[in-house]
């Protein structure tokens, strides 16, 4: 039993790893937006839980979005996943503030407060 305990973790792992590539995939083909893998190791490099949110179908922070902006990820697939997660934004006049300062695109903000209403 002690040697299958290993084993049993290392499948785990594996088909974890499977679920999360294959639900990248999904969005890629319902949504037409891709990373490549230059874009995921910088953003990996810059703050590895937006990569693993990314993955994982999770709703963006304002931090995560931020991280994406400043790596180079395009408005397109910024946008195209905050409607895929139809998260509401709530946005202070801080975010926005913020958002702007760290150079976010008007698009993205525009987008964000639109799913504040």
């Amino acid at each position: 039993m002690k040697k299958l305990v290993p084993l049993l973790f290392l499948l785990a792992a594996c088909g974890t790893q499977q679920t999360n590539t294959a639900s990248l995939e999904v969005l890629e083909s319902k949504r037409g937006i891709a990373l490549d893998h230059v874009e995921k190791k910088l953003i990996a490099k810059k703050n590895p839980a937006s990569l693993k949110k990314l993955y994982d179908f999770k709703a963006l922070a304002i931090e995560d979005i931020i991280c994406l902006s400043q790596v180079g990820i395009s408005d397109h697939f910024i946008l195209g996943y905050i409607e895929f997660t139809e998260k509401n934004y709530n946005l202070s006049s801080n975010d926005v503030r913020r958002l702007e300062r760290s150079g976010v695109s008007q698009n993205i903000i525009h987008t964000l407060l639109q799913a504040c209403e």
